[in-house]
């Protein structure tokens, strides 16, 4: 009975984890974490390049990416803002509001946290974050 129990969980567990990378909102999700803790190579997964040999570029750019996070003390927190797919199904535009550690709370210059807006592309079912689409 223990083992059906386990069984169970797993496997829903493991569709939580997959139906989150239905969405495009989740495949952000999934790389603003991997940049959180400096998983630039999985980070670089999540996003679309033509060309392999761009691969490395896409892992320096991720990792340029973490360094520039880190001089605002890194991702505090980030919501979602917005998910619109087009009516073909095959690209979406998703907007994050990202709230970085070293923004001043409460204070008179009235700091916004930045909105950043990602463009995706639907790749064998997965979407992928598309630096080529403007």
């Amino acid at each position: 009975m223990k083992q059906i129990k386990f069984i169970l969980c797993a496997l829903c567990a493991l569709m939580l984890v997959a139906c989150n990378n239905t969405k495009p909102s989740g495949t952000v999700e999934k790389f603003l974490k991997n940049i959180q803790k400096e998983k630039y190579t999985e980070a670089a997964k999540l996003i679309y390049v033509e060309d392999s040999a761009d691969a490395e570029e896409i892992v320096a750019l991720c990792e340029k990416f973490g360094s520039c996070t880190k001089e605002k003390g890194g991702i505090k927190s980030y919501e979602i803002v917005s998910e619109e797919i087009a009516e073909n199904g095959e690209t979406a535009t998703v907007k994050v509001q990202i709230t970085y550690n070293d923004m001043p709370e409460n204070s008179e210059l009235d700091v916004q946290p930045d909105i950043d807006t990602y463009r995706l592309r639907r790749i064998d079912k997965q979407w992928k974050i598309d630096v080529s689409l403007k």
